[in-house]
């Protein structure tokens, strides 16, 4: 069954593609991953359990509708967006550099703090396991009301140097340099969080950054990225995941590891499918409105707020360990809203990110760097919803990058040079 909707998968994809003139358009991308996922369900026969044809209908209605608002908002976008521009001055260009320049030091001079705090309460760096640790006490957190730590928040500011030294990399040697060098602090801070995720994360959005800056994909790029993305992966399911576990020899370890990634790839979808069947099986703990939620807690409300984390449920029938708790975006969507909800939900998220799309192919920095988090978010539809939980983050990169773009400047001694310009173009 999963065979017959390859093709109508494929469909979306070309006509998407057609349309946009563009793989990383949000509808293109969202079609393409999905119809990607889809296919390597259908080559792997019976490794996981089938899907069912009401899950694959839902995924390809969700895939429908979020063409549909693509289409919608670039009709929408294209009268009511002004083609020309973003042009900042080079004094605003110099002023961002000196700025991402202090900040890159700062974040070097504060990650042993942030590895203290971090690592402290585990056993500290003589922990073989302390990764694993720091990972599952962020499991057991997750649902708890925190407040603003400086320290904690390290992690996020790293990312958003490294964000804004790729969007100031003009292609110089010298630029270039510090965009490389400012990914150090920015994956230390994420693996030191116990997660193997921070790291693809700033990976991909630096990916999408670049493109969309230069309005260009670049496919020798794209290949370096994911085999990074990967490899990384795959080094912290070894340190977190199997922090415990015992091997027999190396084709043990290889044939676990290639299985755990296939799973996370491709278990999200699967295991949705037992929420299709049985919707209380599996208790709602991503639902659209936690951010407001735990926002509110934070204020002095009392909310209950469940844990980010569901229950696990299998995924293959297959001796090996095949329990994941990951049920991509639709957990969020068709569970607690059923059709009609999914429906209307898809079509607002198309809407929105397609004109955040069109906005930042006028080059603005701030539409940049939110745009390439959102596609980030796009191709992480296959693990779980990541535009309504993100928000915090999208909020805080909103922020940090208008003020350092559009706020107040701080007089530097410098000789006035003459406004930058932007080339234009199809992407």
């Amino acid at each position: 069954m999963t065979y017959a909707f390859i093709i109508p998968f494929l469909v979306l994809l070309m006509v998407n593609r057609m349309i946009f003139k563009s793989m990383i358009a949000p509808a293109t991308l969202f079609v393409g991953i999905w119809t990607a996922t889809i296919t390597a369900l259908a080559l792997c026969g019976d490794l996981f359990r089938p899907l069912s044809t009401e899950t694959l209908l839902i995924y390809l209605l969700g895939a429908c509708v979020f063409c549909f608002g693509g289409m919608l908002a670039a009709t929408v976008a294209n009268q009511a967006i002004s083609r020309s521009l973003v042009v900042l001055s080079s004094d605003r260009h110099y002023y961002c550099r000196v700025v991402l320049d202090f900040l890159f030091v700062g974040c070097l001079f504060a990650l042993p703090l942030f590895a203290h705090k971090v690592l402290g309460p585990v056993g500290g760096w003589s922990s073989s396991t302390a990764l694993f640790e720091v990972r599952r006490n962020a499991v057991a957190s997750s649902g708890q009301t925190t407040t603003f730590d400086i320290v904690n928040n390290l992690s996020v500011l790293s990312r958003f140097v490294a964000f804004g030294m790729f969007y100031e990399n003009d292609g110089t040697k010298q630029r270039k340099w510090r965009a490389y060098l400012s990914l150090l602090p920015a994956v230390a801070y994420g693996s030191l969080s116990g997660s193997k995720e921070p790291v693809v994360v700033i990976l991909l959005t630096v990916m999408f950054l670049t493109w969309l800056k230069a309005k260009s994909v670049n496919i020798k790029t794209a290949i370096f990225v994911v085999v990074l993305c990967i490899g990384s992966f795959s080094a912290g399911i070894l340190v977190i995941n199997f922090a415990y576990a015992r091997f027999s020899n190396t084709q043990d370890i290889g044939s676990r590891l290639a299985w755990v990634v296939a799973s996370y790839w491709l278990g999200g979808p699967v295991a949705f499918d037992r929420v299709v069947q049985d919707p209380d099986s599996i208790p709602s703990t991503q639902t659209i409105d936690r951010f407001f939620l735990q926002t509110a807690n934070s204020l002095g409300a009392n909310f209950e707020v469940p844990s980010l984390h569901a229950r696990y449920t299998p995924i293959s029938d297959s001796n090996i360990s095949s329990d994941t708790n990951v049920y991509t975006i639709y957990f969020s969507y068709y569970k607690d809203y059923g059709w009609l909800g999914m429906v209307l939900l898809m079509l607002c998220v198309s809407f929105c990110v397609t004109v955040l799309y069109m906005l930042s192919l006028r080059g603005g920095p701030v539409s940049v760097v939110l745009c390439a988090q959102i596609l980030v978010g796009t191709i992480f539809s296959i693990y779980s919803e990541n535009y309504f939980l993100c928000l915090n983050e999208y909020l805080k990169a909103l922020l940090f990058f208008a003020a350092l773009y559009y706020g107040p400047m701080i007089s530097l001694s410098r000789q006035k040079r003459s406004t930058l310009t932007v080339y234009t173009g199809p992407v």
